[in-house]
C-alpha cells in the first residue's frame, strides 16, 4: 500500500498539472496512475471474495459443511452406491 501510494502521489503532478512538455507524458502518467489505483481496487475488494468463495467451495466438496437440504439425499445415496460398488465381497473392506 505504502509503494502505491508514493507512486500515485509521485504521478499526480503529471497527470493532473499543465506545464511545458507535459503534453508528451500526460498520457503515459495516466496510464500508469489510473491502472495502478485500478489494481489496487481489484486486490483489496474482488480478489479477497474471491479466495472465500473458492474456499467455501473446497470446504462444502469435502464435506466440512452441510449441504443444503434438497441435495443431501441425492448425495448420501450415490456415496452409499459408490461404497457398495467398490467394495470386496469376501472381506467387506472398502477399496475408496
Amino acid at each position: 500500500m505504502m509503494s502505491m501510494f508514493t507512486t500515485v502521489f509521485g504521478l499526480s503532478p503529471l497527470v493532473f498539472l499543465p506545464g511545458a512538455g507535459s503534453e508528451l507524458y500526460r498520457g503515459v502518467g495516466a496510464i500508469v496512475l489510473f491502472g495502478l489505483l485500478f489494481a489496487t481496487l481489484v486486490t483489496l475488494t474482488f480478489l479477497p471474495t474471491l479466495l472465500v468463495t473458492l474456499l467455501n467451495f473446497n470446504r462444502r466438496n469435502a464435506g466440512l459443511i452441510s449441504r443444503p437440504a434438497f441435495i443431501q439425499p441425492k448425495y448420501q445415496e450415490l456415496k452409499l452406491s459408490l461404497r457398495t460398488a467398490f467394495s470386496c465381497p469376501s472381506c467387506d473392506c472398502r477399496t475408496i
